[in-house]
């Protein structure tokens, strides 16, 4: 998400501050209201495809300070699943908007 948002940055423009620190969280929520386009869409596409909003339910909610935790193998595979879920995985619908 923040290569796609920092693509939007073009080779001599010189970005809005608040918004490139902005850029540096990992709260995905956060992130996609970034791009107030994109954040429109995934709640349009959340309200057409149930798989998409559970899958967003799981994904959004991760840290990024349990990178480094052991977790159980089925929390693992589920932040997985959600993230790669062909036609419904966050990873896939934000790969199909850049």
């Amino acid at each position: 998400m923040k290569s796609c948002l920092a693509r939007e940055v073009k080779e001599f423009d010189f970005p809005d501050k608040d918004f490139v620190n902005k850029m540096y969280s990992h709260d995905l929520g956060k992130l996609f209201q970034l791009d107030v386009a994109l954040w429109a869409a995934l709640q349009s596409a959340m309200g057409r495809d149930r798989k998409l909003s559970e899958n967003w339910s799981t994904v959004k909610d991760w840290k990024d300070g349990k990178r480094y935790d052991i977790v159980e193998e089925s929390e693992a595979r589920a932040l997985y699943e959600a993230s790669t879920e062909a036609g419904s995985g966050v990873m896939e619908w934000i790969r199909g908007r850049w």
